[in-house]
């Protein structure tokens, strides 16, 4: 259900990539549906439904006053914070073991895959550096808006540019195996 309280319904068959992210390294939790066809949401088709619950709030502390790293306060907030991730993800994974139950019931190859944080990098997608992630069935940044996420299966070929143990920046382009899709350039 939507903040609008409409009701989102997705079926598995539409479902080609599900993705669970879990707030290890991250301020939320979050589970990403890339849909095969899209669907409608409000006034708008969308490829790539998402639903997430952030962990901590951002808020300041407005008084001025700076608190030591020994303050008893300070150290029941990042005990509560470490209990709301431990929670969070325990709940999330729980959704997602049950909904790949329900979809091998239904027949249908459901399987949520975890991107790989260690194996992440910055890179600029779109207009703006994110922190891309590898998984095993794609390449993702789900964090940041507009959601990235490539298929590994459609690309031919990955191809480098500027190269070198100097310098940690380099360019990927990615190739896909159906040479109507213009090739997609990450600068990282």
């Amino acid at each position: 259900t939507s903040t609008k309280q409409e009701v989102l319904d997705v079926l598995y068959a539409n479902i080609k990539h599900a993705i669970y992210q879990p707030c290890e390294n991250s301020l939320m939790v979050l589970l990403h549906f890339h849909l095969l066809n899209p669907i409608m949401i409000g006034k708008k088709k969308c490829k790539d439904v998402q639903f997430l619950s952030e962990v901590v709030d951002a808020s300041l502390n407005l008084d001025g006053v700076r608190r030591s790293a020994y303050d008893p306060d300070e150290l029941d907030e990042e005990q509560r914070e470490r209990e709301m991730r431990k929670r969070l993800n325990t709940t999330f994974k729980e959704f997602c073991k049950k909904v790949e139950r329900v979809a091998k019931h239904y027949e249908t190859n459901l399987e949520f895959d975890i991107p790989y944080y260690d194996m992440g990098f910055f890179g600029n997608p779109h207009k703006e550096m994110v922190y891309m992630q590898p998984s095993v069935n794609c390449l993702v940044n789900l964090t940041e808006l507009p959601n990235y996420v490539i298929t590994l299966s459609d690309v031919e070929h990955v191809h480098f540019e500027r190269v070198s143990r100097a310098t940690k920046n380099f360019d990927m382009t990615l190739i896909f195996k159906d040479w109507d899709v213009v090739p997609k350039t990450i600068v990282a």
